[in-house]
């Protein structure tokens, strides 16, 4: 089978080449003679038949009679073929070309001149007529002809001389005069020139031929003359002699009986085809439309039933098309407002390129945002209006001019009030607990990529990690960007499997604030801080690509404090401002004078260690501190006498006894410089190592509120450090004791004085400060846990969020949102009735694709409900003309009875329809316009009064139904009508059943499929058809490979340089192949491959009959020239396509080198642009020959199936003065940026693969050249 499906044309067929003159029936009949043939055989009889006098003698014969007629004799030279002759000159000098020796020479010269002597005299032979004529023809050119015989004869005398009297041939003398100036050159010898016999008879056909030229011109316009005068007479006018009007009255009755006989013919094979084999003409298919309806306002739902009538209307005429509906709809006041998509990328990991490991997958989410059209606003928008992949489509490799969707921003929002820190140095950790196979994924990921990368695993991991995120927090004025961050992970020694994020905002920093929507984004109701993870788009290895494995089972948040001084403060006596130095204990401190220290926000059930540390202003500067300070009082009072007990504080009262508080040291010391024994006081003390089991806080956070109102009482949140010890307190009640013991003692005569002691020290804050701790955690999983809601968990959607996780335990709770799909198409509704119907119009970009290779899969349809996408039932899926978006068609879904809007992961206040595929779609279609309440409509057949071209309706005929039709507002044809074909005309219906005949519906050979293909598809201009075999092919293992070419206009000419078939009838074509041919054949059907030709040259430009052009004006021209010379079909739709062609070099060049406007050509190459499959990666490797670099003389298509173009642009430098160079190679800096590019050096297939395989062994840079 493969043998015979070798292609039998090698350019491929179009429909112009299905066609036989054979196939005509009035390619010969019965009795074909016409009068002009009539005539002649007439004369040629005529000279039988004697001619008798009035003296009833004979006086020649007829013929003579007939030829002095000048009607006659026009009638039988308008009769004679220009073609003929010079046909047979020029086999004669082809035979003379080809002579070996001098006999042969002598015999081919010798027959070249009896032609042009009798071409001569064949002309003469009528000339006399003409001239008896003249009054009534005006051609006389018999002297010239005279001149020519005579120089012949000059020409065949010199032949004589030069071969002897081989060549000789007679003249009668009688034409025979001296040969007078002809002003044309050649009445010279054609012999004399040097060389051989040979070369002189070979250089002397110059000669020859411009004297048969002219003899051609004079002979053509004979004819012309001829033929516009018989054409010009009429029977009923003409003045005939009496015995010619009724010869030729004779011969054109003779022409009506003709006739019939003729058409025997066809009468024969129209009953042999159509009721012996039993094929018929085919039928007209009447155009489809799609139409747009707007209801009326008060109208929200009700029915059309098909067959309902639409009248169109067609420019210049004045009667009315009928289009009826094809099915029964469905209208309702349903509008898209919105429409959006999300495509999840999910290519190999580059590593894959040098031999990495498969499975390691690099994954991205990027989002589109579309305006959705309005059917009022349409035409007007549409003319700056993009087409855009309707499902989205990778976006990576794309320059950022060319990029359709961006970026999406995704991850993770974390609240809590635990995150409400507003001061200090502020730590925070999240520690995120992975399920275990979850994580155990994430290994092997890490493992595939370390492999990939040849990145050391423990290396890999933090980088990985590291790179993940753009973290913020919020801020009382927006978002609080985290700069720094470290994300660890637990290890194989941990039990547990977490991810762990850990960052710092210094003392500096904005204090962390209460999420505002309006100030922070997003929309959601939240009344605690928030911490946001975003994916890092900017990551060497998107995040995506691993965290979408995470499923989150339990979360622990911790918050470490230092230096927080943000609190209220109270003592026994009243409020204090901690701005400024303050007595804690007020000015007369005694036992129980306490310090209140409330802040909801330190103090709280999370709160698992705090320390307060107090800086004190004017303390004892003495050596030995408070023991020096207090000399005199008789009472031990020492640094570390002096001690506070710990309390929460509850509705203004201490939560624990005081049997069971913790005291500590109100001061520290630390050794001094003199004794040993004695010490000085700290300036700070710090009050640390607090028993969490003496302490209690139940509150909850207050967050901002803590500062809102102002109370007399501190009800909850609140330390209080209370003086316990000693008990004489500060000395207060002992001062005025030893005061006056002193001052007595001192004014007694002969004793020593005392030193008067201080006055007791009241203690003041200089400031004061709490580090602390707020830790907290919650199970995510469902399993048994805390059931307290002091953290939530949201996902961040491309287009919205989702509150995943709120306390109340749930099951698979993913660290970002889960790839559901990868392909998504999002509609969002208003005025959508649940249980309705809907009809969606898809008007999609007719964008050509390149192969079959793929079958279409299946486009998931699905609703949202409680931000959760529920499938539409197969059933509910009315129609779908689309064909899974490979063509412009209706979609017609039943509304599910639980739509519901509101939901987040989109905008709330509409309901929302979502068309997926689970992974990337290979038919990337584009939507150019998409609509609801959209019908089909189909014109009534039979109406046959309209032009061909009626077969396509231009857009905006059809505007009204044929009556008047109750709840329409308008009806809107966007659009042109589509697949409608009138019927087969005789000529196609004899192609059609003599290709059947051949074939027998049993396509065995290339010829058979390519004939079949054509007939099936009028649309389809050209097809190739070829076993790709061995060569580099673009599909490998496929075994019959079909290119095909649309008919992008009626005469066959074309609108676009590289025209190509749109998918939907790729598919159309593969499917009737493959039915047809053996079920083991592989079968694929593709556009062409169009490979660009860049002409590099150094050119200088001359003026064209004086006057004076731009070199831009040439340039601008040469280029014209290149692109009709590689694509002339582009310019002239005689001209076919030819799949698979070739250039030589020297023709192009020789051809522009004739253009009237270049005077010199120098520095001549061409540059080859084309792609080859890389057996390895299998990918497509752009690469160029250049043919100054390579010795080569033809330019070919690198596949069977390729076409050669122009390039855009050409790289034609302009020179002042002539001056030869040599072709110089093109470097990259001279290439318009556009597509891939390897310079190549067109090894063998041998050495290709060898060159692979040895770059494959080194390290390989990828170089991207943009050739336009």
């Amino acid at each position: 089978m493969a043998t015979e499906l070798k292609p039998a044309i090698k350019d491929g067929m179009s429909q112009s080449e299905r066609y036989l003159s054979s196939l005509d029936a009035g390619y010969f009949g019965i009795d074909e003679k016409n009068t002009t043939d009539l005539l002649k055989l007439i004369v040629d009889l005529s000279a039988q038949f004697n001619y008798y006098n009035f003296s009833n003698r004979i006086e020649g014969n007829w013929k003579d009679f007939l030829l002095s007629d000048p009607d006659i004799l026009i009638a039988l030279f308008s009769g004679l073929d220009s073609r003929h002759y010079t046909n047979e000159y020029k086999k004669l000098c082809d035979n003379l070309s080809l002579a070996e020796n001098e006999t042969l020479l002598a015999e081919g010269l010798k027959h070249i001149f009896h032609f042009i002597r009798d071409f001569i005299l064949l002309q003469l032979e009528y000339q006399p007529v003409f001239e008896r004529a003249e009054n009534r023809h005006p051609a006389r050119h018999a002297g010239h002809l005279l001149q020519q015989l005579n120089k012949l004869h000059t020409w065949n005398l010199a032949a004589v001389q030069l071969l002897g009297d081989e060549v000789r041939i007679a003249f009668e003398h009688r034409y025979l005069q001296p040969v007078n100036d002809t002003n044309d050159g050649d009445t010279g010898n054609p012999f004399d020139h040097n060389g051989t016999i040979r070369e002189k008879v070979i250089l002397s056909l110059a000669h020859f031929n411009r004297l048969v030229t002219g003899l051609n011109g004079k002979y053509a316009a004979i004819l012309h003359s001829c033929r516009n005068y018989i054409k010009e007479q009429r029977p009923e006018g003409n003045i005939y002699d009496p015995h010619v009007a009724l010869l030729m009255s004779f011969l054109h009755l003779y022409g009506h009986l003709q006739k019939p006989v003729n058409q025997l013919l066809q009468k024969h094979l129209d009953y042999y085809y159509q009721d012996i084999v039993g094929m018929k003409p085919r039928k007209e298919i009447p155009d489809k439309v799609h139409l747009v309806l707007e209801p009326d306002d008060t109208a929200d739902n009700f029915f059309l039933n098909k067959g309902e009538l639409l009248v169109a209307e067609i420019e210049g005429s004045r009667e009315q098309l009928l289009y009826a509906l094809e099915n029964d709809v469905q209208i309702s006041a349903a509008q898209i407002r919105e429409l959006k998509t999300i495509f999840i990328s999910n290519d190999n990991h580059p590593g894959e390129r040098a031999g990495g490991a498969g499975a390691v997958r690099e994954m991205q989410v990027y989002k589109g945002d579309y305006a959705a059209w309005q059917p009022a606003n349409f035409l007007k928008d549409a003319v700056s209006s993009k087409a855009w992949p309707l499902l989205g489509s990778a976006q990576s490799e794309l320059p950022a001019g060319q990029r359709t969707m961006t970026e999406a921003d995704t991850g993770l929002l974390a609240a809590s009030p635990l995150f409400f820190v507003e001061d200090g140095e502020r730590e925070f950790s999240i520690k995120f607990f992975i399920q275990e196979q979850a994580f155990s994924r994430f290994e092997q990921h890490v493992e595939g990529l370390a492999k990939a990368t040849s990145i050391n695993r423990d290396v890999l991991i933090p980088e990985l990690l590291n790179q993940s995120f753009v973290i913020a927090i919020t801020g009382s004025t927006g978002w609080i960007a985290v700069e720094n961050y470290v994300v660890s992970c637990s290890s194989g020694a941990d039990a547990d499997r977490f991810i762990e994020v850990k960052f710092k905002l210094n003392a500096t920093a904005e204090a962390v604030g209460i999420y505002d929507k309006n100030l922070h984004g997003y929309g959601f109701d939240m009344a605690w801080p928030v911490i946001r993870f975003l994916l890092n788009n900017s990551s060497f290895h998107h995040p995506y690509s691993f965290l979408s494995y995470f499923i989150i089972e339990r979360v622990t948040i911790k918050v470490n404090v230092e230096g927080s001084k943000l609190f209220k403060l109270k003592n026994n006596l009243g409020e204090l401002y901690s701005g400024s130095p303050f007595q804690p204990f007020g000015p007369v401190p005694a036992i129980g004078a306490y310090l209140d220290i409330k802040n909801t926000n330190i103090f709280n059930r999370y709160t698992t260690r705090f320390s307060i540390r107090i800086n004190w202003f004017d303390l004892p500067k003495e050596e030995g501190g408070f023991e020096t300070y207090y000399q005199g009082y008789n009472y031990p009072f020492t640094n570390g006498v002096f001690k506070i007990q710990l309390n929460s504080v509850a509705d203004a009262k201490a939560v624990v006894s005081p049997e069971e508080q913790q005291e500590f040291r109100l001061f520290e010391d630390r050794a001094g410089e003199g004794a040993p024994h004695l010490s000085r006081i700290k300036p700070c003390t710090t009050i640390s190592g607090i028993d969490f089991k003496k302490i209690k806080f139940d509150n909850t956070q207050a967050l901002q509120r803590e500062w809102e109102t102002a109370a007399t009482f501190y009800k909850q949140g609140a330390l209080r450090l209370e003086l316990s010890a000693p008990h004489e307190a500060f000395g207060h009640r002992l001062y005025p004791l030893v005061f006056t013991e002193t001052v007595m003692h001192n004014a007694k005569r002969f004793t020593k004085d005392h030193a008067i002691p201080n006055q007791p020290y009241v203690p003041v804050i200089r400031s004061l400060s709490i580090d602390y701790t707020l830790e907290h955690a919650e199970f995510t999983n469902g399993g048994a846990g805390t059931v307290e809601e002091e953290i939530m968990l949201i996902h961040l959607y491309p287009f919205g969020y989702h509150t995943f996780f709120t306390g109340k335990n749930s099951i698979y709770n993913y660290f970002v949102p889960p790839p559901d799909q990868e392909s998504n198409l999002l509609i969002g509704l208003t005025g959508l009735v649940p249980g309705q119907e809907l009809s969606l119009l898809f008007q999609l970009s007719e964008e050509n694709f390149h192969h079959s290779v793929h079958e279409p899969e299946t486009v998931n349809w699905s609703y949202l409900v409680n931000n959760r996408w529920n499938p539409v039932p197969a059933s509910w899926i009315i129609q779908d003309t689309t064909n899974n978006f490979i063509n412009t068609g209706i979609v017609t879904l039943k509304i599910p009875g639980d739509i519901e809007k509101g939901n987040t992961i989109l905008n709330p206040d509409l309901y929302w329809l979502r068309a997926s595929l689970p992974g990337e779609s290979s038919v990337r279609s584009k939507v150019i316009a998409l609509f609801a309440q959209a019908v089909g409509a189909v014109r009534l057949p039979g109406q046959h009064q309209f032009p061909e071209h009626a077969y396509t309706l231009p857009a905006g005929s059809v505007k009204a139904f044929k009556g008047k039709r109750a709840g329409i507002k308008e009806v809107r044809q966007f659009f042109p009508s589509f697949h409608g074909q009138p019927g087969e005309t005789g000529l196609q219906y004899n192609i059609r059943v003599s290709e059947r005949l051949r074939h027998k519906q049993r396509l065995s050979s290339a010829l058979d499929i390519t004939q079949a293909v054509l007939d099936a598809f009028p649309q389809i201009l050209m097809v190739k058809c070829y076993n790709p075999g061995n060569s580099n092919a673009v599909i490998p293992g496929v075994d019959l490979h079909l290119v095909v070419i649309p008919r992008e206009r009626e005469d066959g000419g074309f609108i676009s340089q590289e025209p190509r078939v749109n998918l939907s009838l790729l598919y159309k074509i593969k499917k009737f192949v493959a039915h047809a041919v053996s079920g083991f054949v592989k079968v694929e059907v593709g556009n062409p491959v169009y490979e660009k030709i860049m002409v590099v040259a150094s050119v200088r430009f001359k003026n064209i009959n004086g006057v004076y052009q731009s070199n831009g004006y040439y340039l601008n021209q040469m280029n014209e020239d290149i692109k009709k010379y590689i694509s002339p079909w582009l310019y002239n739709a005689s001209h076919d396509f030819q799949i698979g062609s070739e250039i030589y070099v020297a023709e192009i060049l020789n051809y522009l080198q004739n253009r009237e406007y270049i005077d010199y050509i120098t520095g001549f190459s061409l540059v080859h642009f084309y792609k080859v499959m890389n057996k390895i990666s299998k990918r497509l490797h752009a690469q160029v020959t250049d043919t100054s670099v390579n010795d080569v003389h033809t330019i070919k298509g690198s596949i069977p199936g390729a076409i050669l173009i122009p390039a855009r642009d050409h790289l034609l430098t302009v020179m002042d003065q002539p001056a030869p160079a040599a072709a110089e190679p093109s470097g990259i800096g001279r290439f318009t940026i556009g597509s891939g590019l390897l310079v190549n050096q067109s090894p063998g297939n041998e050495e290709r693969e060898a060159n692979t395989a040895a770059q494959l062994s080194t390290e390989l840079y990828d170089l991207t050249i943009y050739n336009d």
